[in-house]
């Protein structure tokens, strides 16, 4: 299933599912097993949506800003329309 999403959806945006285990492991172990989430745990899962939202805005906007058909250089400081 991985391997799919990275062939479908790029291997920058496909990596941001990685991200989300610890999220449905906090959720599960709520449901599942009455666990209690702490302050930090929250902290946690804001850091880790916020990070991935970061990750897919960032490649989405450097494919808007591409030529048709061009795949887009993501490597800082490499600026070759100059």
């Amino acid at each position: 299933a991985m391997g799919t999403l990275i062939g479908r959806a790029g291997a920058t945006r496909g990596a941001v599912a990685i991200y989300f285990v610890p999220v449905v492991a906090t959720g599960a172990g709520v449901v599942f097993r009455d666990e209690v989430v702490g302050v930090p745990a929250l902290l946690g899962t804001a850091l880790v949506m916020g990070g991935a939202w970061l990750t897919s805005r960032q490649e989405a906007q450097a494919r808007a800003s591409s030529p048709a058909g061009a795949e887009p250089d993501l490597r800082p400081g490499l600026d070759t329309a100059t």
